[in-house]
């Protein structure tokens, strides 16, 4: 499965994007091969994420111009600054369907593209067993852009005090990553907002 990734940094008026959003879901749905969009926010930053998921890479490219305009009106709407990137889903890992309301973490850290796989392999042998066990797990998904050497990680929590265990947890994870040249870009802590899974 492939994303496009939209972020929207620096939003003016988040609830005002997702009502349109929300208007034009249909005009998604309608292109071959889409499997879904989950939209994110942290309404204190002023950032809004919008991941569209696609079967093919075929697909994915085919509804770029489609969707073109829909983007425009979407930024012109929410106000901000737009980023939109591509990437292949690796990994997914799923105890409870991801629902409005989650918080979920996404994490973006960035390398030598050489060493894309192998941090995904290293993430699926030792890291998501041990996020996968954590109390109040729901689900998680790992997206690589091997020709940019990125890698983004969405972790979907139950509740608040999971996510906050969890970001405790985590600390020396990425100290070992760091000591074999990742770089730890951004850390988010968002709230789902939208979810529509075709």
């Amino acid at each position: 499965m492939h994303s496009r990734y939209i972020t929207i940094r620096e939003a003016k008026d988040i609830d005002a994007g997702i009502e349109f959003l929300r208007e034009f879901i249909p005009i998604h749905t309608a292109q071959p091969g889409f499997n879904g969009v989950t939209v994110t926010a942290d309404r204190e930053g002023g950032l809004l994420g919008l991941a569209t998921h696609w079967a093919t890479h075929h697909d994915l490219d085919a509804s770029y111009c489609v969707l073109s305009e829909a983007r425009n009106e979407q930024l012109r709407v929410t106000g901000g600054v737009m980023t939109v990137e591509t990437f292949e889903v690796t990994t997914d890992a799923i105890a409870r369907s991801p629902a409005p309301g989650n918080p979920v973490i996404v994490t973006r850290v960035s390398m030598d593209p050489s060493g894309v796989d192998f941090q995904i392999t290293r993430f699926e042998r030792e890291l998501m067993p041990a996020i996968a066990a954590r109390r109040g797990f729901s689900c998680l998904r790992l997206m690589a852009n091997r020709t940019a050497g990125s890698l983004v990680l969405g972790v979907v929590w139950q509740d608040a005090s999971a996510l906050k265990k969890h970001m405790e947890a985590v600390k020396s994870e990425r100290e070992i990553a760091e000591a074999q040249g990742v770089r730890i870009d951004e850390v988010s802590a968002r709230e789902i907002l939208l979810i529509n899974i075709d």
